[in-house]
């Protein structure tokens, strides 16, 4: 390979913003939206997705696609801008190697930024003849100055004009000596990628294979069938892209080419393809998907293949996807909206690795793929829970706190998830079915053993509503508590502590029973007496009387008392001794109520 990489430059072009008096413009000040377009902004918004993707390891196209929807840029300098991102990301190794011949430090020792922003300043150097290399330098030591590092701006200059004059006599390690390193540094791949490649398709295989993974492809997108054929789509796109074509091999795929901004094409805005390589194509087909199918896609995010696969179902069997990102499971569910299937549903992993239930027509599992269900309750569990503690959950609902608890308690831990709801339960034995630390207790719990009626616990959506209180809930509408009744087992909740946890203490204690709460801690009048809880979350609603909570609190002097306001909003905690059950009942139609032990 040759090592003077002047004939691979970038078809991006560039302009120099100039003012009307002839003075380069430079970079406003402030935020990214007040900046003026122009080649400055766009290298300065191109190096701070770079510091952010190697500082906090953060999705390159996520925080491209973020900081450019900031900013006021032009096409062209956003095309720059992007270019500059993916073209430094894909030939870092080689720019690394470049930038270290001409380093009198090792390029580890730099600040990240200014890292960053040698990789842009030698990428456009090597890789873009649009733009004088002195200019190319220039611009790098204004993105230095702009983003504060004016004591880096002579590190900057003096690199970047060295790397401008001796690029011609840089040379790379050979295939021949050193593979290894050839394929490291003059073909930018990972230090494993080459090592597996060497080991199993040899040097001058793998030599080709960097070649083409490192080349810029054209701009494929995936007909979406269920709104459009392929064919048809050629002939709609080809106004705006007269290169399209059908793909090769993908069944489905159509090469738009390098022209046009399938970002803002109407057909791709109602969902009538989305972007999506051939090669990711190809996976799906190779599938041969079937309608009545049920598929499990794992690291399932941003979902091309997901809604591919949901495609080809066409409306008639599943597809569960797993991601450990909560956040990016979000583009799934915008991605399947836009293209008119179906949202995934089923068994989601955050991203500390708690599973939840995800369905997208329930309020609790809606609550929890947004991260806003029991949001306060789930930011107090490390500060209540540690290892080899226990916690029992009454009304456990899909295990979403449950499981969260498991994971602070470790091994030698123990929670106990006491949920009576059959719809709840179906789901709670699916998401904590791995973890042997959490025992599922099939019963509501009361002052008695015995039956308790169970009602609206079928509620399409929410499944978490189901209460053993007669009769619907005074200021919430009253088809909530309509629905299904059964019958379940009734146990005491001091017999449920003898019988799986065996006289040990009791970390923590949640009881969320929507109004039940009285008739459980019923069921261990002595529990506080005993002060075995040593900390107790209790949810209070106003319509089955505060006056419980009230008690309660005078009851338990052993117990500090505070309040957690309504779920789902910002909270404040508020030390009961100053202000009253009565007065945070008024301030928030729901409340929680924690007891924690002197």
């Amino acid at each position: 390979m040759a090592c003077n990489s002047k004939s691979r430059r970038s078809p991006v072009v560039e302009r120099v913003s100039r003012r009307r008096d002839g003075r380069e413009d430079r970079p406003g000040e402030g935020s990214a939206r007040n900046r003026k377009s122009g080649p400055t902004a766009a290298r300065l918004i191109a190096v701070r997705v770079l510091d952010r993707v190697e500082r906090v390891r953060a999705f390159a196209d996520l925080a491209l696609h973020h900081t450019l929807a900031q900013t006021h840029l032009s096409s062209v300098d956003r095309a720059l801008a992007t270019e500059l991102v993916y073209g430094t990301l894909r030939w870092r190794g080689r720019l690394d190697y470049i930038i270290q011949q001409c380093l009198d430090r090792e390029l580890s020792e730099v600040e990240p930024v200014i890292r960053a922003t040698l990789r842009i300043g030698t990428y456009q150097l090597h890789f873009s003849d649009r733009i004088p290399d002195t200019a190319a330098v220039d611009e790098a030591v204004r993105c230095a100055r702009a983003l504060g590092a004016e004591r880096a701006t002579g590190l900057v200059n003096a690199v970047l004009r060295r790397v401008a004059r001796e690029q011609a006599q840089v040379r790379f390690p050979s295939l021949e000596e050193d593979p290894l390193a050839h394929l490291e540094h003059a073909c930018s791949l990972p230090r494993w990628v080459a090592e597996r490649w060497l080991t199993e398709y040899g040097p001058e295989a793998a030599v080709l294979l960097a070649k083409a993974s490192n080349a810029p492809p054209p701009l494929a997108v995936r007909t979406n069938p269920l709104r459009n054929e392929r064919e048809r789509l050629i002939k709609q796109v080809s106004e705006t892209f007269p290169d399209a074509a059908a793909t090769r091999f993908a069944s489905q795929g159509v090469i738009l080419g390098r022209s046009g901004n399938a970002g803002i094409d109407p057909l791709f805005l109602t969902g009538h393809y989305t972007v999506q390589d051939e090669a990711s194509q190809l996976v799906v087909d190779l599938l041969d998907i079937h309608p009545g199918q049920h598929v499990l896609d794992v690291c399932a995010a941003p979902g091309t293949k997901t809604t591919g696969i949901a495609e080809s179902l066409a409306g008639e069997g599943s597809v569960l996807a797993l991601d450990r990102h909560a956040g990016r499971l979000k583009l799934i569910a915008r991605a399947a909206r836009r293209l008119g299937s179906v949202p995934p549903a089923g068994l989601v992993v955050l991203s500390d690795g708690t599973p939840i239930i995800h369905d997208p027509t329930d309020w609790t599992c809606r609550m929890s793929y947004e991260g806003t269900y029991e949001r306060e309750i789930l930011r107090l569990l490390p500060e209540l829970l540690g290892d080899g503690d226990a916690m029992v959950d009454v009304g456990a609902n899909v295990g979403i706190l449950s499981t969260r608890a498991a994971r602070l308690v470790g091994e030698s831990g123990r929670v106990v998830a006491v949920e009576p709801s059959p719809r709840c339960l179906e789901d709670l034995r699916l998401v904590v079915g791995g973890m042997s630390n959490v025992t599922i207790v099939e019963a509501a719990l009361g002052p008695e053993n015995g039956t308790a009626r169970l009602t609206g616990w079928d509620n399409p959506d929410h499944r978490g509503l189901g209460t053993a209180v007669d009769g619907h809930r005074a200021g919430i509408e009253e088809n909530w508590y309509e629905g299904a009744v059964a019958e379940v087992s009734q146990l005491r909740l001091a017999d449920v502590l003898d019988e799986y946890l065996s006289g040990r203490e009791v970390a923590l204690l949640k009881v969320d029973v929507e109004g039940y709460e009285p008739a459980v801690l019923a069921g261990a009048p002595t529990l506080f007496d005993e002060g075995r809880v040593r900390a107790a979350i209790l949810e209070v609603t106003p319509d089955v009387g505060a006056g419980w909570a009230g008690d309660l609190i005078a009851a338990a002097d052993r117990y500090d008392a505070f309040a957690i306001g309504e779920r789902g909003r910002v909270i404040r905690r508020t030390d009961l001794s100053r202000v009253g059950p009565s007065e945070a009942v008024r301030r928030s139609s729901q409340w929680n109520l924690l007891l924690r032990r002197r």
